[in-house]
């Protein structure tokens, strides 16, 4: 009686399963041996669906075909240097109104920046790091 009580509280063994010596390859569409092909997925019997060779084929072409895209949507759509898409950027002065930036030019120099900022309701800091790109300067 032990021994079948023993038994009903262990649980049932998983069935193994055989590993798979041959396999169709989605790519040329031939049975090939596993071994040429790519391990794949968690499962001690997953594999990829194309062989070696044709997955690096596949691989291949893709990427010829995306470099081949992004070539041509760079000709079609004349994406700008570096350099003018900086020219071009509005930042955060030229952005005010032009009042604001009238006064900022007009007193800077004359008046702390700390004054400037406050009157404008802006950070200071944001009006250092203006100066310090030599956004604002001082006139004559």
């Amino acid at each position: 009686m032990t021994e079948n009580k023993e038994q009903k509280n262990t649980p049932p063994k998983r069935k193994q399963r055989k590993k798979p010596t041959r396999k169709l390859c989605r790519g040329c569409d031939e049975i090939k041996e596993i071994k040429h092909f790519y391990k794949g997925g968690r499962g001690a019997n997953s594999f990829q669906s194309r062989c070696i060779i044709c997955h690096k084929n596949y691989t291949e072409e893709r990427r010829q075909k995306f470099l081949k895209l992004e070539d041509e949507e760079r000709k079609t759509q004349g994406r700008p240097s570096r350099k003018e898409e900086l020219k071009e950027k509005r930042n955060g002065f030229k952005k005010l109104p032009k009042e604001s930036q009238e006064y900022i030019l007009k007193y800077f120099g004359a008046v702390p920046l700390t004054r400037i900022a406050r009157h404008l309701n802006l950070n200071i800091s944001t009006l250092h790091g203006w100066k310090r790109r030599g956004l604002i300067c001082q006139e004559g």
